[in-house]
């Protein structure tokens, strides 16, 4: 996925890796555990983990990624794979996931659990984030408002992103051999950093695929009106807050 920008992640869109944090805590890791940290970005809660003396592995598709992740951590374990075929030498204690299965399509995400589970031991956790049913509505109809209205094809969110709910997700994880201990779905609104720049941040890193329809010489012109409506829709006190909704999983190999 040549279309992630690392320093972008780890300067302007800082916020996902913070949020990660509180998974951490979820996760409970433990002395000599293996753990998979799937969709480990940069590696910065990966580092966050290690600190618990966990053994970690840390996996994700980007090369760009991969390669900031060993820069920063060079005492840890990264490998460029995707969550539908990654394989380790080894079963984990857990593979841990924050902000990254929601990037496979609902048709795929059969395929990640099952791979996932093929990769942990029995009574090894998955502890994991994503978007969730209703995450980004108001900056996706931005874009398909704009888009539609300067006469081009929008692209529907479930060819990019996949928000399932609560039962949806429970029981894609119980019918494939897992017990779901907890699947909590809230709203959390992520304050935008930098104001317009933060938006083009954001877009460029999270949103490109959705202008794939437009014309590269019209795109330009196209996302800034398409952010110039996200702006309005999310102003709060003269801030901005992307409207988040997360869904969190605890479940178990059985």
């Amino acid at each position: 996925m040549s279309r992630w920008n690392a320093h972008l992640y780890d300067v302007s869109l800082k916020y996902i890796s913070d949020y990660g944090k509180e998974l951490v805590a979820l996760l409970n890791p433990k002395k000599d555990e293996l753990i998979v940290d799937l969709g480990c970005g940069t590696g910065s809660i990966t580092n966050e983990i290690a600190v618990s003396g966990a053994k970690l592995i840390g996996v994700d598709s980007s090369p760009s990624m991969i390669q900031r992740a060993k820069e920063k951590f060079p005492k840890i374990e990264f490998i460029e794979a995707n969550a539908t075929d990654f394989q380790i030498s080894q079963k984990a204690d857990a593979v841990f996931s924050n902000a990254a299965l929601h990037w496979i399509v609902a048709e795929q995400q059969e395929i990640a659990i099952q791979n996932i589970r093929d990769n942990l031991k029995v009574g090894g956790r998955l502890v994991a984030e994503v978007g969730g049913k209703g995450n980004i509505q108001k900056i996706i109809s931005s874009i398909d408002e704009t888009v539609s209205a300067a006469g081009f094809d929008k692209v529907s969110f479930e060819d990019v992103f996949y928000f399932p709910s609560i039962g949806e997700y429970a029981t894609l994880l119980e019918k494939n051999g897992y017990k779901v201990e907890m699947c909590h779905l809230f709203d959390r609104p992520t304050a935008i950093l930098n104001g317009i720049n933060g938006f083009k941040d954001w877009v460029s890193v999270f949103g490109i695929s959705f202008f794939q329809n437009v014309p590269s010489d019209k795109q330009s012109e196209i996302i800034d009106k398409a952010i110039k409506l996200m702006m309005n829709k999310l102003e709060k006190d003269d801030r901005y807050f992307a409207d988040y909704v997360r869904l969190r999983v605890i479940a178990r190999k059985i």
